[in-house]
């Protein structure tokens, strides 16, 4: 897909699978703290998953599930998908090498 014909989707859309995608992450944390405990331990595992399943989806899927669920994908400004072998990419934020 061009660039031009990418469009963003409307804000309310945006928040809805954002919330679907909070849904699922804290069912995941909440799973995993009651199998290792709510300690520190599920603060960094909790941590890890949370940038798994952000970064990791888009860059193997190009959305996340709640993206996925209402029709969305992450493109670049080629609109190109992001790809496994563009993980960095997909988490923009982290300082990798």
């Amino acid at each position: 897909m061009p660039a031009s014909d990418a469009t963003p989707a409307d804000i309310p859309v945006r928040l809805a699978a954002r919330a679907v995608d909070v849904a699922v992450v804290g069912a995941l944390a909440v799973a995993l703290g009651r199998v290792i405990g709510f300690g520190f331990d599920w603060l960094l595992v909790g941590a890890a998953l949370i940038w798994l399943y952000f970064a990791g989806l888009t860059a193997a899927l190009g959305a996340t599930l709640g993206k996925l669920a209402f029709g969305l994908r992450v493109v670049d400004e080629n609109g190109r998908s992001p790809s496994p072998e563009r993980f960095r990419w997909a988490s923009p934020r982290l300082p990798l090498p």
